[in-house]
């Protein structure tokens, strides 16, 4: 059984939909940012050190840059020339997403972990590079890797203990039907706690005005009865 369920990007929609669900574990490091296949596996096995330095910093039309694992911060930073004078606030959020992170990988609580893969890329060196790096972490056999890349590969359903390969179709992230079946099939082949296929799907069907609020409630009581457990 999942206790826990942590994205690893790589585009902000992998923690949207997983909230959407209800089954979001607290913001974390990856939710926000657009993180390349390498970039995360070196963020993890490195235990996020390094972020934010200043000279690594760099301003785009759309983002700004950090160079140490080549994350892209549309939404941490004001896209302006002036960008590092927020530099101590963003550091400061992201030493407590960090911590949050090292809490959960730490934790004793069976941990899903979801991947959408970065355009082009995939395959079973892609998985292997974040189930390593999240190996450093803690034993195989107390987490699972959800991995959708759009890329297909002949480990796409292989038997891989703690992997589970979903070839995807470019745009899935603007389907949310196409995220429910998967995750209904994972919580049919190991139950997630907290996760109500039945109740995600009625939630759909009513006004957002009216869904919001009960997807935060609903999930924010998860959260807190995950802490207390």
């Amino acid at each position: 059984m999942f206790d826990t369920v942590i994205g690893l990007g790589h585009r902000c929609f992998t923690a949207q939909h997983l909230r959407r669900m209800m089954i979001h574990s607290g913001t974390m490091p990856f939710d926000w940012i657009i993180s390349s296949n390498e970039g995360t596996a070196s963020a993890l096995a490195d235990r996020f050190a390094g972020m934010f330095q200043p000279e690594l910093l760099e301003l785009r039309s759309d983002h700004i840059a950090d160079h140490r694992y080549g994350f892209q911060h549309l939404h941490d930073f004001p896209i302006a020339a002036d960008f590092i004078a927020d530099r101590d606030r963003v550091v400061a959020r992201y030493d407590q997403l960090t911590r949050r992170m090292a809490t959960a990988l730490t934790s004793p609580k069976r941990v899903l972990f979801v991947r959408h893969e970065e355009p082009g890329v995939g395959g079973p060196q892609a998985a292997a590079r974040l189930l390593d790096a999240l190996g450093q972490w803690r034993p195989p056999s107390s987490f699972h890797l959800l991995y959708m890349s759009e890329v297909e590969s002949p480990d796409d359903g292989a038997a891989t203990p703690n992997l589970t390969s979903v070839h995807v179709a470019p745009d899935v992230g603007e389907h949310p039907e196409h995220w429910d079946e998967i995750f209904t099939a994972m919580h049919r082949r190991e139950p997630i706690v907290g996760y109500f296929p039945g109740l995600v799907r009625s939630l759909a069907a009513i006004p957002r005005s009216v869904r919001v609020p009960v997807q935060n409630l609903v999930g924010s009581s998860r959260r807190r009865l995950l802490k207390l457990a």
